[in-house]
Protein backbone atom coordinates (compact mmCIF):
# COMPACT_ATOMS: atom_id res chain seq x y z
CA UNK A 1 0.00 0.00 0.00
CA UNK A 2 1.39 3.38 -1.00
CA UNK A 3 1.44 6.03 1.74
CA UNK A 4 -0.99 8.87 1.20
CA UNK A 5 0.64 12.00 -0.16
CA UNK A 6 0.31 14.89 2.27
CA UNK A 7 -0.93 18.13 0.74
CA UNK A 8 -0.23 21.30 2.70
CA UNK A 9 -2.55 23.30 0.45
CA UNK A 10 -5.53 21.14 1.33
CA UNK A 11 -4.85 21.44 5.05
CA UNK A 12 -4.30 25.20 4.83
CA UNK A 13 -7.55 25.63 2.90
CA UNK A 14 -9.40 23.52 5.46
CA UNK A 15 -7.88 25.53 8.32
CA UNK A 16 -8.82 28.82 6.66
CA UNK A 17 -12.39 27.61 6.11
CA UNK A 18 -12.65 26.49 9.75
CA UNK A 19 -11.33 29.83 11.04
CA UNK A 20 -13.74 31.62 8.71
CA UNK A 21 -16.70 29.63 10.06
CA UNK A 22 -15.60 30.32 13.65
CA UNK A 23 -15.25 34.05 12.99
CA UNK A 24 -18.57 34.23 11.14
CA UNK A 25 -20.31 32.42 13.98
CA UNK A 26 -18.63 34.63 16.58
CA UNK A 27 -19.51 37.82 14.76
CA UNK A 28 -23.17 36.80 14.46
CA UNK A 29 -23.37 35.76 18.11
CA UNK A 30 -21.65 38.90 19.37
CA UNK A 31 -24.15 40.95 17.38
CA UNK A 32 -27.14 38.93 18.58
CA UNK A 33 -26.27 38.02 22.17
CA UNK A 34 -23.36 40.22 23.10
CA UNK A 35 -19.76 39.42 23.92
CA UNK A 36 -20.07 38.24 27.52
CA UNK A 37 -23.14 36.09 26.79
CA UNK A 38 -21.41 34.23 23.94
CA UNK A 39 -19.64 31.08 25.07
CA UNK A 40 -17.06 29.03 23.20
CA UNK A 41 -19.70 26.28 23.15
CA UNK A 42 -22.15 28.66 21.40
CA UNK A 43 -19.52 29.51 18.82
CA UNK A 44 -18.62 25.86 18.24
CA UNK A 45 -22.26 24.87 17.75
CA UNK A 46 -22.94 27.71 15.33
CA UNK A 47 -19.73 27.06 13.38
CA UNK A 48 -20.27 23.29 13.31
CA UNK A 49 -16.96 22.50 14.99
CA UNK A 50 -15.79 21.08 18.32
CA UNK A 51 -15.21 23.44 21.23
CA UNK A 52 -11.55 22.39 21.21
CA UNK A 53 -11.29 23.61 17.62
CA UNK A 54 -12.46 27.08 18.67
CA UNK A 55 -9.89 27.13 21.48
CA UNK A 56 -7.20 25.88 19.11
CA UNK A 57 -7.67 28.84 16.77
CA UNK A 58 -8.59 31.50 19.36
CA UNK A 59 -7.17 30.97 22.83
CA UNK A 60 -9.09 33.81 24.43
CA UNK A 61 -11.52 36.62 23.83
CA UNK A 62 -8.46 38.87 23.49
CA UNK A 63 -7.58 37.02 20.28
CA UNK A 64 -11.14 36.50 19.06
CA UNK A 65 -12.54 40.03 19.32
CA UNK A 66 -9.87 41.76 17.16
CA UNK A 67 -10.27 39.02 14.52
CA UNK A 68 -14.06 39.49 14.58
CA UNK A 69 -13.60 43.25 14.34
CA UNK A 70 -11.36 42.83 11.29
CA UNK A 71 -13.97 40.57 9.68
CA UNK A 72 -16.75 43.06 10.46
CA UNK A 73 -14.72 45.88 8.88
CA UNK A 74 -14.07 43.79 5.79
CA UNK A 75 -17.81 43.15 5.41
CA UNK A 76 -18.94 46.69 6.27
CA UNK A 77 -15.92 48.99 6.01
CA UNK A 78 -15.57 51.71 8.61
CA UNK A 79 -15.59 55.17 6.97
CA UNK A 80 -12.16 56.54 6.15
CA UNK A 81 -10.93 59.95 4.98
CA UNK A 82 -11.25 58.79 1.37
CA UNK A 83 -14.99 59.60 1.61
CA UNK A 84 -14.04 63.27 1.26
CA UNK A 85 -12.12 62.91 -2.00
CA UNK A 86 -13.33 65.45 -4.54
CA UNK A 87 -15.78 67.05 -2.09
CA UNK A 88 -15.31 70.75 -1.39
CA UNK A 89 -16.98 72.77 1.34
CA UNK A 90 -17.57 71.89 4.96
CA UNK A 91 -21.32 71.40 4.57
CA UNK A 92 -20.92 68.87 1.75
CA UNK A 93 -18.15 67.10 3.62
CA UNK A 94 -20.34 66.86 6.72
CA UNK A 95 -23.15 65.41 4.59
CA UNK A 96 -20.74 62.83 3.14
CA UNK A 97 -19.55 61.89 6.62
CA UNK A 98 -23.08 61.57 8.02
CA UNK A 99 -24.17 59.38 5.10
CA UNK A 100 -21.09 57.16 5.41
CA UNK A 101 -21.56 56.78 9.17
CA UNK A 102 -25.28 56.07 8.79
CA UNK A 103 -24.52 53.33 6.27
CA UNK A 104 -21.82 51.89 8.52
CA UNK A 105 -24.01 52.00 11.62
CA UNK A 106 -26.95 50.35 9.89
CA UNK A 107 -24.70 47.52 8.70
CA UNK A 108 -23.13 46.85 12.08
CA UNK A 109 -25.69 48.06 14.62
CA UNK A 110 -25.99 44.90 16.77
CA UNK A 111 -22.26 44.58 17.24
CA UNK A 112 -21.74 48.26 17.94
CA UNK A 113 -24.67 48.39 20.37
CA UNK A 114 -23.33 45.41 22.33
CA UNK A 115 -19.77 46.71 22.23
CA UNK A 116 -20.88 50.08 23.62
CA UNK A 117 -22.82 48.37 26.39
CA UNK A 118 -20.07 45.90 27.36
CA UNK A 119 -16.92 47.92 26.85
CA UNK A 120 -16.44 48.75 30.53
CA UNK A 121 -16.39 45.05 31.46
CA UNK A 122 -14.26 43.62 28.63
CA UNK A 123 -10.96 45.44 28.00
CA UNK A 124 -10.46 44.12 24.46
CA UNK A 125 -13.94 45.33 23.49
CA UNK A 126 -13.13 48.70 25.05
CA UNK A 127 -9.98 48.86 22.90
CA UNK A 128 -12.02 48.23 19.73
CA UNK A 129 -14.58 50.90 20.69
CA UNK A 130 -11.81 53.35 21.60
CA UNK A 131 -10.23 52.89 18.16
CA UNK A 132 -13.61 53.56 16.53
CA UNK A 133 -13.92 56.75 18.57
CA UNK A 134 -10.44 57.84 17.46
CA UNK A 135 -11.41 57.19 13.86
CA UNK A 136 -14.55 59.32 14.27
CA UNK A 137 -12.47 62.12 15.79
CA UNK A 138 -10.06 62.02 12.83
CA UNK A 139 -12.96 62.10 10.38
CA UNK A 140 -14.57 65.09 12.10
CA UNK A 141 -11.34 67.06 11.93
CA UNK A 142 -10.86 66.03 8.30
CA UNK A 143 -14.39 67.10 7.40
CA UNK A 144 -14.33 70.45 9.20
CA UNK A 145 -10.68 71.39 8.83
CA UNK A 146 -7.94 72.45 11.19
CA UNK A 147 -9.79 75.46 12.66
CA UNK A 148 -12.15 73.42 14.82
CA UNK A 149 -11.69 73.78 18.59
CA UNK A 150 -11.48 70.72 20.81
CA UNK A 151 -14.79 71.62 22.44
CA UNK A 152 -16.62 71.97 19.14
CA UNK A 153 -15.04 68.78 17.82
CA UNK A 154 -16.30 66.90 20.89
CA UNK A 155 -19.82 68.27 20.36
CA UNK A 156 -19.79 67.18 16.72
CA UNK A 157 -18.42 63.75 17.66
CA UNK A 158 -21.26 63.32 20.18
CA UNK A 159 -23.84 64.18 17.52
CA UNK A 160 -22.23 61.74 15.07
CA UNK A 161 -21.86 58.97 17.66
CA UNK A 162 -23.64 55.65 17.12
CA UNK A 163 -25.82 56.24 20.17
CA UNK A 164 -27.42 59.31 18.54
CA UNK A 165 -28.07 57.34 15.34
CA UNK A 166 -29.43 54.42 17.37
CA UNK A 167 -31.73 56.68 19.37
CA UNK A 168 -33.19 58.23 16.22
CA UNK A 169 -33.53 54.84 14.56
CA UNK A 170 -35.29 53.33 17.60
CA UNK A 171 -37.95 56.01 17.22
CA UNK A 172 -38.80 54.73 13.76
CA UNK A 173 -37.19 57.50 11.73
CA UNK A 174 -36.10 56.62 8.21
CA UNK A 175 -32.46 56.60 7.18
CA UNK A 176 -32.91 59.76 5.13
CA UNK A 177 -34.59 61.63 7.99
CA UNK A 178 -31.77 60.56 10.30
CA UNK A 179 -29.15 61.81 7.85
CA UNK A 180 -30.96 65.16 7.44
CA UNK A 181 -31.44 65.57 11.21
CA UNK A 182 -27.87 64.74 12.14
CA UNK A 183 -26.41 66.88 9.33
CA UNK A 184 -28.55 69.83 10.48
CA UNK A 185 -27.43 69.40 14.08
CA UNK A 186 -23.78 69.31 13.06
CA UNK A 187 -24.15 72.41 10.86
CA UNK A 188 -25.95 74.27 13.68
CA UNK A 189 -23.17 73.32 16.11
CA UNK A 190 -20.49 74.49 13.69
CA UNK A 191 -22.27 77.79 13.05
CA UNK A 192 -22.15 78.57 16.80
CA UNK A 193 -18.48 77.81 17.32
CA UNK A 194 -16.39 80.51 18.86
Amino acid sequence: MTPRKYEKKVRATSTDETKSRILGASLALHSDKGFAATSWQDIAERAGVAVGTVYYHYKSIDELVPACSALAHSLVPRPQATIFEGIRGTSKRIDALVRALSSYYSGTEGGIRNAQRERKNIPVVDAVVTESERNLSRLVREAVGPGISDETAKKVEAILDFRMWDSLRSRGLSGEVIVETVSSLVRATLSKRS
